[in-house]
């Protein structure tokens, strides 16, 4: 099953077969619970003998046109899904992304650029400065001294008398020190 960035529903979870990483078909989905000012769903599944169990939103591994299970799923509670299950689901979640935080910053560092504070992106793994629209890697964040900054970025900057031209439009390119490369804003990309 591909990955999709389609949302999915209330009206598109509720029947929709629920099956484990076996195959097995696990039940239909009747309903789904969630608590207001929190993070995660539970999904209230009922089999063909008419028991339902509540899925931990956490335990899915992926939703499309049915619903399938993490290979680690050991089952649901029995019953419809409470407020409780539905509040321990989402402090279990929030937890899970507190915890997927860096674990070696003890305070969150500071732009040297700007100064102001630098916001962590999971998905790169790398902190970026809203204020500057751009990333800063680990070791310039923890140097406070702007003048040794920009020795770091003038060094890393080609001298060149005259600016260079793209290969394949002729226009002059720009140098972006961030990445050290050569950028042409005509054909938008590096050369």
């Amino acid at each position: 099953m591909a990955k999709s960035d389609k949302p999915l529903t209330k009206d598109a979870l509720v029947s929709m077969q629920v099956i484990d990483s076996n195959g097995r078909l696990v039940g239909k989905v009747k309903d789904v619970a969630f608590v207001v000012g929190q993070l995660g769903i539970s999904l209230s599944v009922e089999n063909d003998e008419g028991e339902t169990q509540c899925v931990q939103w956490q335990d899915i591994q992926a939703a499309s046109d049915f619903i399938l299970l993490k290979p680690q799923y050991q089952g649901g509670s029995q019953g419809a899904c409470t407020t409780e299950q539905a509040q321990v689901a989402q402090t279990e979640v929030a937890t899970e992304k507190v915890e997927s935080a860096p674990k070696k910053q003890t305070a969150q560092p500071m732009c040297p650029t700007c100064g102001k504070p630098l916001t962590w992106i999971p998905q790169y793994s790398r902190w970026y400065c809203y204020n500057d629209k751009k990333y800063v890697n680990p070791d310039e964040s923890s140097k406070n001294d702007w003048k040794e900054v920009f020795q770091e970025q003038t060094k890393a900057t080609p001298k060149q008398t005259e600016q260079p031209k793209c290969p394949s439009c002729g226009k002059p390119l720009t140098w972006i020190p961030q990445y050290s490369r050569w950028y042409c804003y005509n054909d938008k990309k590096y050369v």
